[in-house]
């Protein structure tokens, strides 16, 4: 994927040798968002586009239901979150504000990302301790075959 599928780029059409018509071509919204764009330009791993090596692949099944219920934990806890945001604001305020070269730039867009690609597989994981809490509701013991 490269970074132009995300932005609005010029179409330059000349109508004579010396009228330029400029009119935007607009890209379609996409379920991509900035942080996909960041990883991209980082050259980083992105959860949703890699469908093996999930953190859960290779587990029994007892060890993944205990680890979803971990995460779900984790995804609920008010601490955890706040400890993350803070980082996350206090490295960008850095970047944007003290940062001196392009490097101190990029490695402070490098940390946001792997706080936010960390909140992002725990968020994952309690999904899927979710899902398969609302499958066991719905599974019905009594119920005939």
């Amino acid at each position: 994927m490269k970074i132009f599928d995300w932005i609005r780029r010029p179409k330059v059409t000349t109508t004579s040798s010396t009228e330029e018509d400029t009119e935007f071509l607009f890209i379609e919204p996409t379920k991509y968002s900035v942080e996909d764009m960041m990883r991209e330009q980082l050259k980083g791993i992105t959860i949703d586009f890699h469908k093996e090596g999930f953190t859960e692949d290779g587990l029994s099944e007892n060890e993944k239901k205990e680890m979803f219920a971990d995460a779900d934990m984790l995804n609920n806890n008010k601490t955890l979150k706040k400890i993350a945001n803070n980082l996350i604001n206090s490295q960008g305020n850095f970047s944007m504000i003290e940062a001196e070269t392009i490097g101190q730039v990029a490695f402070g867009r490098a940390t946001i990302n792997g706080i936010r690609l960390l909140m992002e597989e725990i968020d994952r994981l309690s999904n899927l301790h979710k899902e398969q809490l609302k499958q066991e509701e719905d599974f019905d013991t009594s119920e005939m075959i």
